[in-house]
């Protein structure tokens, strides 16, 4: 499984992965939750290796 970068990583981001992680993050701005893994229906958990609530195909 693919890990989810950090917008602080020094690895270039493709767009995909840009749009992803701004996704992820939503909940974590607006409060909702400390951290994106945390949201129980984003996909931010598949990415980082566990299992989500939903069933997630991967796109990076």
């Amino acid at each position: 499984m693919a890990a989810r970068l950090s917008c602080h990583s020094t690895i270039p981001q493709t767009i995909n992965e840009q749009k992803l992680n701004d996704i992820h993050e939503n909940p974590v701005k607006e409060g909702i939750v400390f951290n994106a893994t945390a949201y129980v229906y984003s996909s931010a958990c598949n990415y980082s290796g566990a299992m989500g609530v939903l069933h997630v195909d991967l796109i990076v």
